[in-house]
């Protein structure tokens, strides 16, 4: 996990580098963007993402990003029945390294659509042990649960609006998001799918 964090961290940096000493920085661009979604099982988030990229044409352009995204759920994972008891496993957080392409229809207007796709990994940044008084032996139970990710691909559909006071360009996008995620609690293992559709509103330097 910390191996591909810190790849990402690396080359996100190089990117800056690259931008700050003025090579080639007509053809960097620097992509942030937030919004929120809503998934399967009532599985809501809230994201946030920078993604760094360098056009290799005047509509396309490909980098790398990290993105932070926090899952509010409600009742998949909040209220996950462990041994014929209800726990509060609470919010749950995820860096999701990636790649990034993104394809303007058209350079020449003040007003563009666009497509991008990103594919990368989400590691959850949760692991907890659940506790609850057993009855019959009057004692604490105690139970380890464990949220793993994987792989994910996003596509996102918006309009990018060229700006002359705020950075070069703002967006605003919809998504779809593929989210597998394996809830791992005493020696169950147990696959679930928390992909979403969500909007993002985002600005490009």
């Amino acid at each position: 996990m910390f191996s591909i964090l810190r790849t990402t961290l690396f080359v996100l940096f190089v990117f800056a580098w690259t931008y700050l000493n003025g090579q080639n920085s007509e053809k960097m661009e620097f992509f942030i963007e937030a919004g929120s979604a809503k998934g399967i099982n009532d599985v809501y988030s809230y994201n946030f993402q920078f993604s760094p990229g360098y056009k290799l044409t005047e509509n396309f352009t490909l980098g790398v990003g990290i993105g932070f995204v926090n899952y509010n759920n409600r009742t998949d994972l909040k209220n996950k029945l462990i041994d014929n008891h209800y726990f509060q496993t609470g919010w749950h957080n995820a860096w999701k390294p990636y790649i990034h392409g993104k394809y303007s229809i058209s350079s020449n207007h003040r007003v563009n659509p666009f497509i991008k796709v990103d594919i990368g990994y989400a590691f959850f940044s949760h692991k907890k042990k659940l506790s609850y008084v057993d009855e019959n032996e009057n004692d604490y139970v105690t139970i380890p649960f464990d949220i793993k990710g994987g792989g994910n691909s996003t596509v996102s559909l918006g309009i990018l609006k060229h700006s002359n006071h705020f950075g070069k360009a703002l967006t605003v996008s919809v998504f779809y998001l593929f989210q597998p995620v394996t809830y791992k609690y005493m020696s169950n293992s147990e696959r679930k799918n928390i992909s979403s559709i969500g909007f993002n509103v985002g600005v490009i330097f």
